[in-house]
């Protein structure tokens, strides 16, 4: 299986991106400093699928929903309305949260642009899709009477942990809720038991 991945917000030298990226940074053109742009990352990942020969497993870091936030022009200000549940906010917590949804709103479409761009060029229907998350943000919202900022430290709640976690099979074409738990651990078995592997006993 041919692997590629690309991972955001690192330096060329970075001990991380010399282990985990195939690519360097700087055959992105255009990237501004060390946040590379998601629609290259995007147009990479297609690019490769469409290369003739073995099967691929394909990963990136979207990054832009960190900061600096959104990356691009249409989706800055994208939410400008109180967010839900911000009574109590400040103005600049209130705007705090609205840049991070803007930043989630500009990701949805650009992986919007990728999928149909999956259809277009004939890939979808061979190609396992999966979407997840490692952490969501507290931001400055009170929980079991505490108020933390970001994900730091050890401060799991339900705004930090719980994401989204989308799988497409290839050919699927009707949608399931699964109401019970997961966590990332069961994605790498998941798309071995998809492809017919054997998941490693450690």
């Amino acid at each position: 299986i041919d692997q590629v991945w690309l991972s955001g917000f690192l330096s060329e030298d970075s001990r991380t991106w010399k282990i985990f990226s195939t690519v360097k940074p700087r055959e992105f053109d255009g990237a501004p400093g060390r946040a590379f742009p998601t629609e290259a990352y995007l147009d990479y990942l297609l690019q490769a699928l469409e290369q003739p020969g073995r099967p691929k497993f394909l990963f990136t870091h979207l990054f832009s929903v960190h900061y600096p936030r959104p990356t691009i022009a249409e989706y800055e200000g994208f939410f400008n309305d109180a967010p839900p549940d911000s009574e109590g906010l400040k103005e600049d917590q209130k705007k705090a949260v609205n840049g991070y949804d803007s930043a989630i709103a500009e990701i949805d479409y650009h992986i919007g642009r990728f999928l149909d761009d999956l259809e277009k060029r004939g890939l979808a229907e061979n190609t396992m899709i999966v979407i997840g998350s490692d952490h969501g943000e507290s931001f400055f919202y009170e929980e079991a009477g505490m108020i933390r900022y970001m994900h730091s430290g050890n401060w799991l709640n339900e705004r930090v942990g719980h994401v989204p976690l989308i799988i497409k099979l290839p050919g699927q074409n009707q949608g399931q809720r699964i109401q019970t738990f997961v966590q990332q651990l069961d994605v790498a078995p998941t798309v071995l038991d998809v492809v017919g592997l054997e998941s490693p006993k450690e």
